[in-house]
């Protein structure tokens, strides 16, 4: 990535460290080339470095990632739980979550100054995908969803899906618990229907015989 982004520059040619830069380089460029449509690849033969070409791809394709970023952004607000698990659910949100990031990847940065902004920037978008989930949730989940929403400050995402679960558990297991109780029951009921019956059958014969 440091190469691509321009953020690890070739050193000076005295520098023992360029033949590294320039063999790693060379891989990256023949990846990029490989990776692309041969028509693609056509086009960017000419470039020297990892950085010029993946400047290139970008300025050439960049409408189609805003499109696609669009359609990822559609998917993750319109994502409910439905007759999914919180697991799958919550699956499915982080891959669309990871995909965005890809496209729209939060910078890092030494700088004081910058790096607390980075790090708001963070929390901001920690706090919309915790709020996306919660939303997104089964009417079910409404206590533990509340409750979660007032906290301040909000919990991390993995956090949250740990706290769903729990509920998840707790939901489901009594269910199992009644259904077990109505099975034992209706067993009980006619265990002591057919007692009855034996016990009446038998006085009728006592009866046929006296």
């Amino acid at each position: 990535m440091h190469f691509i982004n321009g953020t690890l520059p070739r050193p000076d040619d005295d520098d023992r460290d360029s033949l590294a830069w320039d063999r790693c380089n060379t891989m990256l460029m023949s990846w990029l080339n490989n990776y692309v449509e041969p028509e693609i690849s056509q086009s960017i033969l000419w470039l020297d470095s990892a950085l010029e070409i993946w400047q290139e791809l970008k300025e050439r394709f960049y409408q189609g990632d805003v499109f696609h970023i669009s359609d990822l952004q559609e998917e993750i607000f319109s994502l409910k739980q439905g007759d999914s698990t919180i697991f799958t659910y919550y699956t499915k949100l982080k891959k669309l979550w990871q995909e965005i990031d890809n496209f729209r990847p939060i910078p890092e940065s030494n700088c004081v100054h910058n790096g607390a902004a980075i790090a708001k920037m963070k929390s901001y978008r920690d706090s919309d995908q915790v709020i996306r989930f919660l939303k997104g949730l089964n009417e079910q989940y409404h206590a533990v969803r509340s409750q979660i929403m007032l906290m301040d400050p909000l919990p991390t995402i993995n956090k949250v899906y740990l706290l769903l679960v729990q509920q998840e558990r707790q939901i489901i297991t009594p269910i199992d618990e009644s259904k077990l109780l109505a099975v034992s029951g209706s067993n009980q009921y006619a265990g002591r229907g057919y007692s009855n019956r034996g016990r009446g059958t038998k006085g009728g014969r006592f009866n046929g015989g006296r």
